[in-house]
């Protein structure tokens, strides 16, 4: 039977034998819909990211940026790592925008501040105001709010994010 792969048309086992068979024929056609997967599994597979992520509840944890030119931005944090957060926040940044950041670790454990950059921003539907930010920690204020990060996420009190 013949089947359509991400490569094309390949014919099956049994082939007509002529050519007016092959036309008065109905021809059926099965579709390998997971060809295409198993192309991208390795780079499915494949973590780009230096830190796991864990995921934080909506609501239960705010962070506060502040812009170059002194805007304060309130948003919720959604994830972090050692290496950078993702928070939701009514107002959208460039990219490549440096912050200075004030984390509330969920539960009051602790706060963390420092400078981090913008590496993504957008909303993410066109019908919602809140937009999505992700920033990279470029350093912690002080050696103990990295220190403090690091313990907390070593506890498991936070979840892994896939």
């Amino acid at each position: 039977m013949p089947t359509i792969t991400d490569r094309g048309l390949h014919a099956g086992p049994a082939a007509p034998s002529s050519l007016s068979d092959k036309l008065d024929r109905p021809v059926e056609i099965e579709l390998d819909r997971d060809a295409a997967d198993r192309r991208t599994e390795p780079l499915a597979g494949m973590e780009r990211r230096k830190h796991h992520r864990y995921a934080v509840a909506p609501m239960y944890s705010s962070i506060r940026v502040r812009t170059d030119d002194g805007t304060v931005v309130d948003g919720h944090l959604r994830d972090i790592s050692l290496g950078g957060a993702s928070f939701e926040s009514m107002v959208a940044m460039p990219t490549e925008a440096r912050l200075r950041f004030e984390i509330e670790l969920p539960g009051r454990a602790a706060t963390l501040r420092g400078v981090a950059r913008v590496v993504r921003s957008g909303r993410e539907h066109e019908a919602l105001d809140d937009c999505s930010v992700a920033i990279a920690f470029e350093r912690f204020e002080t050696r103990l709010d990295g220190a403090t990060l690091t313990r907390y996420l070593e506890q498991g009190s936070l979840l892994r994010a896939a």
